[in-house]
């Protein structure tokens, strides 16, 4: 696996986790060692990835010190809303502090880079990382059992809380926590004592402790979350009378599921590829640095040894093919997985001469890692043959494939209608013509969107108003218009809340300059004074009189007065969905259509369950993908057991509808 990047310093390190800046890589000098010239300083810098093979890093920003580091991790808190572009960079430090640092301001030469300073551990922090799902929180672990939860809502001022109580027993040093990749507001952490801890933070408390029962007293020196099974989670051991690693499964946390044994010495560090969960690289006190498929337990390849024992792998969160290791000998080195052909060259030395270790040779890789492999694939032959394959199965299908005069026909029926560019005609035949009331209504309405007054006509679609009815005018904010149709729903006059009447008459009180209080009681008095109070009273007028009654007519006519369609579309009544779809598209703007109708198709698929209606909601929403995605989940596309049938509807349908909705 050949070196495509290395800083010359021994630092612990961590990379950015925002696709934005996925090529940043944070060192900060590790605790613990020192340089061959005893410089006893303490940086934390910031590297951008060049990949100009083995050439050293650009340093593109830097921060001078004065404690050393034992653990940093890079989280994404303030990226989504870009109050901070670059994240957040925690580093823990070997005094038991973490400092929260802004990598924006530390690139930027800025003069206060530290955002806040963190003082509640009372030992070295060696276990620190932020949520990938909720990137405010952080978790620490250090001496004495300590596991904390910082909330960095407001960077600057951060809120310290604790997961819960500690374990009874003597307190040991934490060495690593982990989030779950699955379950966010599940934290693991192992110590030096050979006890690992899964907490639950809604629960405040921990749920499982366990031990490995063979060496009670072993060190533990990693625990990882496997990336794709929420309940699978691995522990390292650097203990030299027990090197290796063991699988747990926490429904049955008696006893691990697999160990994974090939270092002749101590783990001191191991990663769990987040884009494939069957990549997991280790490093050991033997100078050795394995790659594994943690299902099997075979050594996939291992890269060239250092001259010391490296400290820290990992692998890119973002950039799925490389990732980094820390080694004593003085040097942070960027592999990269996609070319792993690479031996090790000859034979390291220490800075006294002497090899530290005998040296292995680096071992290619043998298997493509996932981000490399084709999920399905299928080839035609001679003789009506079809070769297929998935990645659920190791066993490759072949079968025979007949021609079908009757999928011929339909073939030739769609290519001729989208050469001749009938797609209303097609569509109106195969509404005919459909198997189902379901299959009728999608070729209904694709007609209707082929059509170039489509607003009108989805209308008629609905069975609201005549098709042939004049065209809706435009919608004005500030014009509370009738409904043009009579919704299907309501077969009993709506009640009015009537005006409750005031002791002075709108007149007598205008006459002494209140025309705020001439507003008040006897609408339609009120609306007509208002009309000559200004806007502003206007305005005030009309929404109290709107607000007056919450009939379900006076929520659509706030809806189209205040153009507020987002909101009546998430609160609207499902069983009457159709009268939803047709008052947005009779008075919304056709910027907030597709969203709107998105909205509502979403809410019939998720909360009412109404495959069908949610289907016809991401038509109109222009929404292939949608669309076809939950007629793909919730229809039988085998035909009565012809399944090349079913395939060339699902053809037809997705053919229309994209040519439908150019």
């Amino acid at each position: 696996m050949p070196k495509v990047g290395s800083i010359p310093r021994s630092a612990t390190v961590a990379w950015s986790s925002s696709n934005e800046h996925s090529g940043l890589l944070a060192a900060g000098t590790v605790a613990g060692a020192i340089s061959d010239t005893f410089d006893s300083t303490s940086h934390l810098d910031v590297f951008s990835l060049d990949l100009q093979g083995g050439a050293e890093l650009p340093l593109v920003g830097s921060l001078a010190c004065n404690d050393r580091f034992s653990r940093l991790t890079w989280g994404t808190k303030g990226v989504a809303d870009g109050s901070l572009p670059y994240g957040l960079l925690a580093a823990g430090t070997a005094n038991g502090s973490v400092q929260i640092v802004d990598p924006g301001r530390l690139i930027s030469r800025h003069d206060a880079p530290v955002v806040a300073t963190i003082d509640s551990h009372s030992g070295p922090v060696r276990g620190l990382e932020f949520n990938p799902a909720v990137p405010e929180l952080l978790a620490s672990g250090a001496a004495e059992s300590e596991v904390f939860i910082t909330d960095l809502t407001n960077p600057s001022t951060p809120r310290v809380v604790s997961p819960g109580a500690k374990s009874p027993g003597p307190g040991a040093d934490i060495s690593c926590v982990a989030w779950n990749r699955r379950v966010t507001h599940i934290l693991a952490s192992t110590s030096h004592n050979g006890l690992s801890v899964v907490w639950d933070l809604k629960l405040k408390k921990p749920v499982i402790n366990f031990t490995n029962s063979a060496n009670r007293g072993q060190r533990n020196s990693v625990i990882a979350w496997n990336p794709e099974v929420a309940t699978q989670i691995i522990v390292a051991s650097e203990d030299d009378a027990f090197p290796s690693m063991q699988i747990w499964d926490l429904r049955n946390a008696f006893a691990p599921v697999k160990e994974l044994t090939g270092h002749s010495k101590g783990i001191l560090t191991a990663s769990w590829c987040p884009q494939d969960e069957n990549l997991l690289i280790s490093s050991g006190k033997d100078n050795r640095t394995l790659c594994w498929d943690p299902a099997t337990g075979e050594v996939l390849c291992e890269l060239p040894p250092s001259a010391n024992w490296t400290f820290d792998v990992q692998w890119s969160p973002c950039l799925p093919a490389l990732l980094s290791s820390a080694s004593f000998s003085g040097e942070v080195a960027v592999h990269s997985l996609a070319d792993a052909s690479a031996t090790a060259g000859a034979e390291e030395t220490g800075a006294d001469g002497f090899s530290v270790q005998e040296p292995h040779a680096g071992k290619p890789m043998i298997r493509a890692p996932k981000w490399l492999r084709r999920p399905c694939g299928a080839s035609f032959g001679f003789g009506g043959k079809l070769v297929r394959f998935s990645h659920k199965s190791s066993e490759v299908t072949i079968e025979d494939v007949p021609s079908d005069t009757g999928v011929v026909a339909r073939a030739e029926q769609l290519r001729a209608a989208l050469e001749a560019g009938d797609l209303a005609g097609f569509c109106a035949h195969k509404a005919e013509a459909a198997p189902s009331e379901r299959d009728a209504d999608d070729w209904k309405l694709m007609e209707v969107l082929c059509s170039h007054d489509q607003r009108t006509l989805v209308l008629g679609f609905l069975g609201l108003v005549d098709p042939n009815a004049p065209p809706p005018a435009e919608p004005q904010a500030e014009a509370a218009y009738e409904p043009q149709y009579e919704p299907q729903y309501e077969a009993q006059p709506e009640p009015v809340t009537p005006a409750t009447p005031e002791p002075q008459p709108p007149l007598q009180e205008s006459g002494y300059g209140n025309r705020d209080g001439a507003a008040d009681g006897r609408v339609a008095d009120a609306l007509i004074l208002a009309a000559s109070g200004g806007e502003e009273l206007w305005a005030a007028t009309r929404d109290q009189y709107l607000a007056s009654n919450k009939s379900a007519f006076m929520s659509r006519l706030s809806a189209v007065v205040h153009q507020d369609f987002d909101r009546y579309v998430a609160e609207s009544s499902l069983p009457a969905w159709k009268e939803t779809l047709a008052l947005i598209h009779t008075y919304a703007s056709a910027e907030a259509l597709q969203g709107l109708c998105n909205l509502l198709g979403e809410r019939l698929e998720a909360e009412a369950g109404d495959a069908s209606a949610a289907v016809l909601c991401y038509m109109c929403a222009a929404n292939t993908v949608k669309a076809v995605h939950v007629h793909l989940t919730t229809t039988d596309w085998a035909d009565n057991g012809h399944w090349l049938m079913g395939l060339k509807r699902l053809i037809e349908l997705v053919g229309k509808l994209g040519v439908a909705l150019q």
